[in-house]
């Protein structure tokens, strides 16, 4: 069932229908919760998808919400050492990376939470967030500055 309908999914948004594909994912979310529970693997992984799949239509923000949830969930799941909790949240960092500058401090904030509840304040992944962090406040700061001496 569950392979099947994820094969259906992704058949939806390699040809563009993205809006199908999400609601695809949702019903399955909805069908693979009721399942398996919330905190599951199969759960995490129909999550991931719906977080791609915002991710594909432009929706960083979304995309981010849902990848910062699903590392949340692998770390409660499978623990926060695990191989793939880590990598959850290296995903999240390298989407973050992505997001325009504009909205990028905002959604920082959060995933410096995440990332530092999970894998605690000096992990490399809490390190780098914090610097670029800081290097996107002083962009802002820069510009802010600039914009002054003109007027």
């Amino acid at each position: 069932m569950l392979r099947g309908r994820l094969t259906e999914i992704a058949a939806a948004a390699a040809v563009g229908r993205l809006p199908d594909a999400a609601w695809m994912a949702h019903r399955l979310d909805t069908d693979v919760t009721d399942e398996y529970g919330p905190e599951h693997l199969n759960t995490v992984h129909v999550r991931e998808v719906r977080a791609h799949l915002a991710y594909l239509a432009g929706d960083h923000a979304t995309s981010l919400g849902w990848y910062l949830h699903t590392a949340r969930l692998r770390a409660t799941v499978q623990g926060p050492g695990h191989p793939d909790t880590e990598e959850a949240t290296r995903r999240v960092y390298s989407l973050w990376r992505t997001v325009p500058d504009a909205d990028a401090p905002a959604l920082g904030a959060e995933v410096l939470g995440v990332v530092t509840d999970i894998h605690g304040p000096e992990a490399a992944v809490a390190r780098r967030t914090r610097r670029r962090l800081q290097a996107l406040s002083g962009a802002s700061a820069g510009a802010s500055q600039g914009v002054r001496g003109i007027t």
